[in-house]
């Protein structure tokens, strides 16, 4: 097997965090939950001027998104591109799913590397701690080039039955 060559790159200086998102049940968790999450202290808002949001969807989705609340809500800490995919609109077939985020995450690591920015990708259902991205954005600028989380799965319907009761009780 030939060894590629190491491609020699300056630190980004901003980044672009990237959702890849699509169809009812997603489009709703994201807004609902995941957005307001994503602007907890020490995420959105503690990364570097210059920063963007990226969501990647269908056609269909666009101005859904483009007008939605949580989305300006975004746009109140970065520029928000929303954006489609072909791939997404071309290809429905049920069990795809991973093909189209395969899609998306090239569309992001393509515009990513033509702007200079660093690259975190998040789907449209992570929840994070707080701080969570200023670490990586703290572990950028020490030199590291790539920062893996681990991809818990909840069961939805009782971790949003605990966390709506925990919402309850700091109310």
């Amino acid at each position: 097997m030939a060894q590629g060559k190491a491609i020699e790159r300056p630190a980004s200086t901003n980044f672009h965090v990237v959702t890849h998102v699509w169809g009812r049940e997603y489009l709703d968790m994201f807004l609902r939950l995941c957005v307001p999450n994503q602007l907890a202290d020490g995420n959105l808002p503690s990364l570097p001027a210059g920063s963007r949001y990226r969501l990647l969807t269908r056609v269909e989705h666009v101005e859904e998104l483009a007008a939605h609340p949580a989305v300006a809500a975004i746009r109140a800490v970065m520029p928000v591109d929303v954006l489609t995919v072909e791939a997404l609109d071309r290809d429905r077939d049920q069990g795809r799913e991973y093909d189209l985020m395969n899609a998306c995450h090239r569309r992001a690591i393509d515009d990513a590397y033509e702007a200079g920015a660093a690259l975190i990708l998040l789907s449209a259902d992570v929840v994070m701690s707080a701080h969570a991205l200023a670490a990586v954005a703290r572990r950028h600028r020490e030199g590291y080039r790539a920062v893996v989380g681990a991809g818990l799965r909840l069961n939805k319907e009782s971790f949003l039955s605990v966390l709506a009761r925990s919402e309850e009780h700091t109310s």
